[in-house]
C-alpha cells in the first residue's frame, strides 16, 4: 500500500492489516471509477499472509486476479492456500429468476465465506450501485451491510470495504446511502477533477475518518494517480508530480 494513502487511514508502514475492525465505505460519481481503491487493501491483507473475501457485482473473478498479480500479489500461492474466496454475486442477480432471492443467496455465501475462519480478513463488496440498478432493493443493500458489520466486529483486525458508484441513484437510494457511510470507520469519496482530465492528476480523493480517541471524523483531501503497476500514488492537492 502506498506509504502516503497507509498514512490518511491510520495505518503504520509496516502494517499487514488494520490494527481493529474497519468498516469502509467507498463512493465514486460521475466517469471515475472508485473501485481502484479496492485493491491496495486486498494487496494488504493478501501480502500480509491473511484472507481476502470478494462479493462482486461487477466484474469477474480473473479482474482482481489480474490487478493484485499487477500489484506483485502470488496468485497461485494463494489460491494454493484457500486465502481468496471470490462470490459471483454478477452472475448471481444476473441469471437469477427473483432478484430478490439471488442477492440474498450471494450475500449469504460471502457472510458464510467471512465466518468459516476466525483470522483475520479483508471483505470486498464491489458494484452495489450494479446490484440495486438491476433491481435489488435499498433495504436489501442496508441490511446485508449491517450484516457485514456485526461480522467484522467479531474478527480481529479485519476490515470491509462496500462501494458503489452512485450515478443514477433515486432519492431513496441516496438516503440508505448515507445512513450506511455514517454506519462506515472511513468514508473515502472520490470525485472527478473541477479543471478536466489531467496526465499526472487522475482524481480527486476525500478521507473521513473516525477514531477511538477522535469519535469525530476527520475530513481531509488528496490527488491521487493511478500507477501503471495498479499502485495508487496520493499527493497534496496543488502539488502536481510533488508527494506530500
Amino acid at each position: 500500500m502506498d506509504a502516503n494513502l497507509a498514512v490518511v487511514l491510520g495505518l503504520p508502514e509496516e502494517a499487514t492489516c488494520f490494527p481493529r475492525s474497519t468498516l469502509v465505505s467507498l463512493v465514486s460519481s460521475g466517469r471515475v471509477d472508485g473501485s481502484i481503491f479496492l485493491h491496495p487493501f486486498s494487496a494488504l491483507y493478501l501480502k500480509g499472509g491473511h484472507r481476502l473475501v470478494v462479493l462482486s457485482f461487477s466484474e469477474l473473478q480473473a479482474h482482481y486476479q489480474l490487478i493484485l498479480k499487477r500489484m506483485s500479489v502470488n496468485i497461485p500461492q494463494v489460491l494454493e492456500e484457500g486465502r481468496l474466496t471470490f462470490v459471483n454475486g454478477l452472475e448471481a442477480v444476473m441469471t437469477g429468476a427473483s432478484m430478490q432471492a439471488a442477492f440474498q443467496s450471494a450475500t449469504q455465501e460471502c457472510l458464510d465465506a467471512l465466518v468459516s475462519d476466525p483470522s483475520p480478513v479483508c471483505c470486498l463488496v464491489d458494484g452495489l450501485g450494479e446490484a440495486l440498478a438491476c433491481g435489488v432493493v435499498p433495504q436489501s443493500v442496508e441490511r446485508f451491510v449491517g450484516q457485514l458489520g456485526q461480522v467484522i466486529d467479531k474478527t480481529s483486525q479485519s476490515c470491509c470495504v462496500f462501494s458503489a458508484n452512485t450515478n443514477g441513484f433515486s432519492a431513496n437510494e441516496h438516503d440508505v446511502w448515507q445512513s450506511l457511510a455514517y454506519k462506515a470507520d472511513i468514508v473515502l469519496e472520490c470525485q472527478a477533477l473541477a479543471t478536466g482530465s489531467s496526465r499526472d492528476v487522475h482524481g480527486l480523493l476525500g478521507i473521513q475518518r473516525m477514531t477511538i480517541t477522535n469519535p469525530q471524523r476527520t475530513t481531509q483531501q488528496r490527488h491521487y494517480k493511478v500507477t501503471k503497476d495498479g499502485n495508487i500514488n496520493l499527493f497534496a492537492v496543488g502539488t502536481g508530480k510533488g508527494l506530500m
